[in-house]
């Protein structure tokens, strides 16, 4: 009797209906087989040495009211024009639920940071919380770039960003994504929901330990400065020697600090260097 009320209850939450529970057809092999290139948020030219980038993870809208665009907006607010972030980068799982209601939240957060703060393009990954309820026909139709493995080149750096929702990469993307790497000689920055590890506690990261080594020996070989994840909401830095993962930490309250908290990327096109600093 235990066992049929929890299957009850799991099936009759708002996050899993029987398909989800059953049967995923989103699968990555589906969704990320090819490598697409998509426009990059600037060309070739930029005001200055140095530039920003916003750094969004784990948004979970829908999820209840919440200070953090206020906070967030608060803190734009204080920038000097030269200051402002040229782009936003969102990390996965942008609607609690997989709801279309939730990704609506995050287009009109993305309007208003272009309207009133002269954003260029938001980018964004797809989390497992976007696969929710069958969610990723409404991902795919409201995040730009409406797909979910691709990259593009600005300002002397890659930047590639992955599919991980399902927990995996998938052997497709995987196999594209390495040789992508290997064939590109210039530095870049990889972006992915899952982090490529945490700690041990395999809950936080890529489910198969083989994928993720590949992934680690890649990113080591074929240079990668940076990989920058979400999904755990409390932001571990990992360092592997020539790269090092960065965990972004959730948009939205956790226990541990008051709602609202996203990263600021700072690259220097004429070096190549970046600095990262979070904030909360």
């Amino acid at each position: 009797m235990f066992f049929v009320l929890l299957l009850a209850s799991i099936l009759g939450s708002c996050r899993y209906g029987l398909d989800e529970f059953l049967y995923r057809k989103d699968d990555v092999n589906h969704r990320s087989t090819v490598l697409e290139d998509v426009a990059p948020p600037f060309n070739s030219s930029l005001p200055g040495q140095l530039y920003n980038i916003l750094l969004l993870s784990d948004l979970h809208f829908g999820k209840g009211k919440t200070n953090a665009q206020a906070k967030l907006f608060a803190y734009l607010d204080k920038l000097d024009p030269e200051e402002l972030p040229l782009f936003c980068i969102a990390l996965g799982d942008i609607a609690d639920t997989g709801s279309a209601s939730g990704f609506e939240e995050y287009k009109s957060l993305v309007y208003t940071l272009k309207t009133e703060y002269g954003l260029k393009e938001a980018y964004g990954i797809v989390g497992n919380h976007d696969l929710y309820n069958s969610g990723w026909p409404d991902w795919e139709k409201t995040v730009h770039p409406n797909k979910s493995f691709y990259r593009f080149s600005a300002a002397g750096f890659s930047w590639y960003f992955l599919d991980s929702g399902n927990g995996t990469l998938g052997s497709k993307q995987l196999r594209v994504f390495v040789e992508a790497l290997k064939n590109d000689q210039k530095p870049k920055f990889v972006f992915i929901h899952y982090p490529l590890y945490r700690g041990g506690i395999f809950y936080f990261s890529l489910s198969d330990p083989r994928e993720r080594a590949l992934l680690i020996d890649s990113c080591a070989m074929y240079n990668v400065k940076a990989v920058f994840s979400g999904h755990d909401h409390y932001g571990k830095r990992f360092n592997y020697g020539s790269f090092e993962e960065i965990g972004v930490y959730s948009f939205v309250n956790n226990r541990n600090w008051t709602d609202g908290s996203w990263g600021i990327l700072e690259v220097n096109k004429t070096n190549g260097k970046y600095v990262y600093k979070q904030y909360r």
